[in-house]
């Protein structure tokens, strides 16, 4: 949960430019290459980052590895390290086509597969099937077996008609069980649009524009995340609940937060928000992430706060306009940037969060400092460090796949000390990112 504006301001102006990697959904603009040749994305290596080897960090290399994996056979070794440099340099286009490579190799395997079942056990043919579709639905084979058996698109997957009419047949009942689920009146309307299902109170006559910029600033946050994201292979996302109230009370009697201008349930998998008095989009986007999150690690182990709250504020800070048709992330949050540098300035820094206590809570605190400390190093990672995005695929992929680590055991297989790691991100704070 994050707190809302009202218990955390999040005004303040910035005269300060940082450097960031913007992205804007249907573009993403390209960054530096963290390479041995050129070690520096925002900072400038001092002599006290130890130099890892270039695999781990530098795109080309990365891709040479990869290539080499492929041409053994080693499609799995080979796909993570296309993506690794695909999230590391995301205009990286020879990572990209040979990450599709292997994808459409996939589909076609499925699709064999699928052929020879249909014939067996149907079933599992339309199971092999739906696999196919989430690799490469424009395989030939896929494209063909889709046609053959009347697949349809609908809300993000490739189903067959029957399955969508059964849906539809059904679709009173499956709200109704579904608005039980997550505590919410029988009678709020529910609108579909994309991945999403939006359970309102708010009146479509009346507040129909009010509506329209709430469901497409949803929807732009979902193209923008799976942008970002989209190395871990966050392609195919459906039934994402977003509860939309138009009274403060409303919302207070079916999410139980006191104080909160919106919250996000992992156990409910539902976000939660409300009209009055204006909608905050800011809180939106960060309990959104939440949702996208749990998307991401999947069958995986939960990251710590850290990680949870500083992607949340990531994203959460991020720019809407065009109606929210278009958003802007990696920007810079001039609240939670003065929050965190008044810590860092004052007082000897005592008002920082110890970094070796601060990445193993498990639980977000509630307090300005505990999330502007959680924006500046999801900030730090992101777009200054010049190892930092390649650290941080690390630790996102290894939580997915239950091996994960702490973030001071990534830094370490970096040869990064983590005292060496703090001293660096509170410096680069403290001097407000101009001292290199």
């Amino acid at each position: 949960m994050r707190p809302s504006a009202t218990t955390i301001a999040r005004g303040g102006a910035c005269a300060l430019i940082l450097p960031w990697l913007l992205f804007t959904v249907g573009m993403m603009a390209g960054s530096e290459d963290p390479s041995a040749e050129n070690p520096s994305n925002g900072n400038q290596d001092d002599g006290s980052l130890s130099q890892p080897p270039r695999e781990m960090v530098d795109p080309r290399a990365m891709i040479e590895k990869a290539d080499e994996f492929l041409e053994a056979g080693k499609s799995t070794e080979a796909s993570e390290l296309y993506r690794k440099a695909l999230f590391v340099r995301p205009t990286e286009k020879k990572a990209l086509n040979g990450w599709q490579k292997i994808q459409k190799a996939r589909a076609a395997d499925f699709a064999a597969q699928a052929v020879a079942a249909f014939e067996e056990d149907p079933r599992r043919g339309h199971s092999l099937l739906q696999q196919a579709t989430k690799f490469y639905a424009k395989d030939p084979t896929v494209k063909k077996l889709i046609r053959e058996h009347k697949y349809q698109e609908f809300r993000g997957l490739w189903l067959t008609k029957t399955a969508i009419a059964e849906f539809k047949e059904k679709r009173e009942e499956i709200e109704k069980r579904r608005k039980q689920g997550i505590n919410v009146s029988l009678e709020m309307a529910v609108i579909y649009q994309g991945s999403f299902r939006f359970f309102t109170d708010v009146d479509t006559r009346l507040a129909r524009s009010t509506l329209d910029q709430m469901t497409a600033s949803v929807e732009s946050h979902w193209r923008i995340y799976r942008e970002v994201m989209r190395p871990f292979e966050l392609d195919t996302v459906s039934d994402l609940d977003v509860v939309l109230f138009q009274k403060r009370a409303d919302y207070m009697s079916a999410a139980g937060i006191a104080g909160s201008a919106g919250v996000y349930y992992p156990s409910r998998g539902a976000g939660y928000f409300f009209g009055e008095g204006g909608w905050n989009f800011s809180t939106m986007l960060h309990e959104m992430t939440h949702q996208l999150n749990d998307k991401l690690m999947w069958g995986g182990a939960r990251g710590e706060a850290w990680f949870e709250e500083g992607i949340a504020e990531y994203f959460g800070s991020g720019q809407l306009s065009q109606g929210g048709k278009r958003i802007q992330v990696g920007r810079v949050d001039a609240s939670r940037l003065k929050d965190f540098q008044t810590a860092v300035r004052t007082n000897d820094g005592r008002g920082v969060i110890p970094l070796d206590q601060f990445v193993r809570m498990p639980r977000a605190q509630l307090s300005g400092q505990f999330y502007a400390q959680a924006w500046a190093l999801a900030h730090y990672l992101m777009e200054i460090h010049p190892y930092g995005r390649a650290i941080l695929f690390d630790y996102i992929e290894g939580h997915r796949s239950r091996r994960g680590k702490a973030i001071s055991e990534v830094l370490t297989e970096y040869g990064i000390p983590f005292g060496t790691f703090e001293t660096q991100f509170i410096e680069y704070y403290r001097t407000g990112g101009t001292s290199n």
